[in-house]
């Protein structure tokens, strides 16, 4: 149902006897809710996850209009990204003149970065070597005393250990 639209209830008015009861008519007016949008039958919410849940899988509950509490989880090896949107069936509002059948449930995933600053350069090689391993990345070279670098191209790595990408090692011409 929509905001706006007319629920019409025929003959349902004040009945007496010798006359024709009228009809009750309904507006809907939709209030905004502060977790969840609608669209039709379908409702949309948002859940705000941490990166290493995004990465290594989550879990929730959420909390439904009707007050039961769904627990949803991500399928194993699944990678969250910002602004993946996952569906429930039959989770959403029921349609307009059929209530046994229901809408869904979108849910749009917003991944909490961490701050900058926060992960030491160990932390972060440690991550690019055991959880990207295969992977391509940027390598970026440490500079110092260096004001003018010019113009620069970047290359992508594919190393599994830190004696790989030493200053150089891929950057032949730098």
């Amino acid at each position: 149902m929509k905001h706006g639209q007319k629920v019409v209830l025929r003959g349902e008015a004040d009945q007496l006897p010798g006359t024709i009861p009228g009809d009750v008519i309904f507006v809907l007016a939709m209030e905004p809710h502060s977790r969840f949008q609608r669209n039709n039958d379908d409702l949309l919410c948002a859940q705000r996850i941490t990166l290493v849940e995004a990465l290594c899988g989550c879990q929730f509950l959420l909390e439904h209009l009707d007050g039961r509490k769904l627990l949803c989880k991500t399928r194993p090896g699944e990678v969250i990204k910002p602004g993946h949107i996952k569906s429930i069936d039959e989770e959403g509002m029921p349609m307009h003149k059929n209530p046994f059948v229901k809408g869904k449930l979108y849910i749009k995933f917003d991944i909490a970065f961490p701050a900058d600053g926060t992960i030491s350069p160990q932390a972060s090689w440690s991550f690019k070597v055991n959880v990207l391993r295969g992977q391509k990345f940027l390598t970026a070279v440490i500079c110092s005393g260096h004001d003018d670098f010019g113009e620069v191209s970047a290359e992508t790595c594919a190393c599994s250990s830190a004696d790989g990408c030493r200053r150089g090692a891929h950057f032949p011409n730098y």
